[in-house]
């Protein structure tokens, strides 16, 4: 096998490392999508939007001879009905969107929560095959998170398994394709590799082909897939360790890292005012059901707030707010036929809960399961409203970009562009850190770290 541990690092500069494809509990997105339910092509927007209220859904897959061609939300009916088209003339094919957004049924949550909070959107198709079998909204993930991720089998991610008479490189490569660990069983033992124990292989100059029992380390600590996670975080710092596999009837399942259970950690630092959309549509109590329709927000809250006449729709408080009225109230209207010029009462909501505008994710994510909405209005100081908040909004791994870096940050530690990898994995050794950024005249050329000191084995071992 060659050696690689005295190669310069300049080639890895350029390199992003990506995060890895977790699963959380294991779940996919086959584990939680609901079934669909179809109309033909030729049904007019208000048989559409029947089937949706007596169903209580958000959507509908548009078919043609037993074919999907698309799919009818409950947006595109309100921008319909917006556009002033008749819902009894038009068929719902003409405002479908015919290209429906999927995700295969092994999906994981986390990917699933990406797409859904990069693209803007509430839903997406679960296919098998090719066809779609189901359907997997934004509120469904979050009553997931709500429900499951208080257990170390609802934050564990998968787990390698390897026989004790496998090499470095057979390591190296399992934790480049699957983890950044490794376990290894020799009878009823259980042995762990991480990306730190690689580390120190390449320092200490052990070729790809060692055998994994002269690095691996016995595992000290498992936990119970239904043991709660505050438990992890009790052995995590009483023991100074940062995995713990997790185990169901005797049998190892998973493991749970110190990373993830960061996540909602760090999510917790994220409070309703961070993330809140302040453009606020609101129209007073006066108003008719068509008047409260058009001043809907459809890309955004998908609501309209009713308030007080003698409050006007401007710096509204908590007590002016007389109730709400969604996209789902407009698809109950379509589908009863409700004469639009009646006053708004007819369709609103007049029961609007609220969160506070310093309450946590957690809190937020309480609140939506809790009272089944989709959208809270965020209160400041229990007096003045400052915005709306919807399901979407708190898809938690892309908020952390609102905690500041300044808080959690670390002192860097460098090196030059002509470092060896063997020297940096030395660096990295000693001092306990997992990178190093590399610069050029003081100018910052990128990181290396203990993943890219991995993925270098693996690439060059044949």
């Amino acid at each position: 096998m060659p050696n690689i541990i005295n190669r310069t690092i300049d080639f890895l500069v350029i390199r992003t490392k990506m995060a890895k494809n977790t699963s959380r509990g294991l779940l996919r997105a086959g584990d939680i999508m609901h079934t669909p339910i179809t109309v033909d092509k030729g049904a007019s927007i208000r048989d559409a939007a029947q089937v949706m209220d007596k169903n209580d859904i958000g959507s509908v897959l548009v078919e043609d001879a037993g074919q999907i061609t698309g799919i009818s939300t409950e947006e595109d009916i309100l921008k319909a009905v917006m556009r002033g088209i008749d819902p009894d003339r038009r068929k719902i094919s003409e405002i479908m969107t015919g290209a429906v957004r999927t995700v295969g049924s092994d999906t994981d949550i986390d990917g699933i929560s990406g797409i859904l909070s990069k693209r803007h959107i509430r839903r997406l198709g679960v296919t098998e095959n090719g066809d779609i079998v189901g359907i997997l909204t934004a509120i469904e993930l979050i009553r997931h998170y709500s429900e499951h991720l208080t257990t170390a089998e609802g934050a564990m991610q998968n787990v390698v398994i390897l026989p004790q008479q496998h090499s470095l490189y057979d390591a190296v490569t399992a934790m480049t394709e699957d983890n950044d660990s490794v376990l290894i069983r020799e009878d009823n033992n259980l042995y762990i590799i991480t990306e730190k124990d690689v580390v120190k292989a390449i320092a200490s100059g052990l070729g790809a082909d060692t055998p994994v029992s002269k690095i691996m380390n016995d595992v000290t600590h498992t936990i119970k897939f239904d043991d709660d996670i505050n438990k992890a975080w009790k052995i995590f710092n009483e023991f100074n360790i940062m995995r713990l596999p997790v185990t169901k009837n005797g049998d190892v399942i998973g493991i749970v890292t110190t990373r993830d259970l960061l996540r909602p950690y760090h999510s917790s630092l994220v409070t309703a005012r961070d993330i809140v959309w302040t453009k606020v549509s609101a129209v007073t109590s006066d108003a008719s059901v068509g008047d409260a329709i058009n001043a809907i927000d459809p890309y955004y809250t998908g609501c309209v707030l009713i308030v007080s006449p003698a409050s006007g729709t401007r710096n509204i408080l908590k007590d002016n707010i007389w109730g709400i009225v969604t996209e789902r109230d407009v698809i109950r209207a379509i589908a009863r036929n409700v004469d639009l010029e009646k006053n708004v009462s007819e369709i609103m909501c007049d029961v609007v809960h609220t969160i506070d505008a310093y309450d946590g994710i957690d809190e937020i994510i309480e609140r939506f399961v809790k009272y089944h909405v989709r959208r809270l209005p965020v209160i400041y100081k229990d007096t003045s409203l400052i915005g709306i908040l919807t399901v979407r909004d708190i898809l938690w791994p892309y908020h952390l970009h609102k905690i500041n870096a300044e808080n959690v940050m670390c002192e860097p530690v460098t090196a030059g562009e002509d470092i060896s990898i063997k020297r940096a994995a030395e660096i990295m050794d000693s001092k306990g850190i997992g990178s190093i950024l590399i610069m050029r005249n003081d100018n910052l050329l990128g990181i290396i770290t203990e993943s890219d000191s991995i993925s270098v084995m693996s690439e060059d071992c044949p």
